[in-house]
């Protein structure tokens, strides 16, 4: 399920497993995404059970998830434009 993989995505990183991924890159990991988005591990997998952001299996590591970094990008674009028309209310 979707919180299995923030489980093992936490284990493979406090295990020194953590798989760097470069600026421009297409995707990034769960952890990355989370930080990226400024919230919690439950808040990324309501995300991710909701839809609103999908993982994909890494190719290298199978217990690494990732996520298309437009998809965060997007995301992030939304929050923002709610927030703005929030404030000029």
């Amino acid at each position: 399920m979707w919180y299995d993989t923030l489980d093992t995505l936490e284990e493979t990183e406090t295990e020194g497993g953590a798989m760097p991924v470069a600026e421009d890159t297409e995707f990034v990991t769960v952890t990355e995404a989370m930080t990226r988005l400024g919230v919690s591990k439950q808040k990324m997998a309501d995300l991710i059970r909701d839809g609103a952001v999908k993982t994909e299996g890494s190719p290298l590591d199978k217990r690494v998830k990732l996520v298309r970094r437009a998809d965060v990008e997007a995301l992030l674009r939304r929050w923002h434009r709610q927030k703005k028309g929030e404030a000029s209310e």
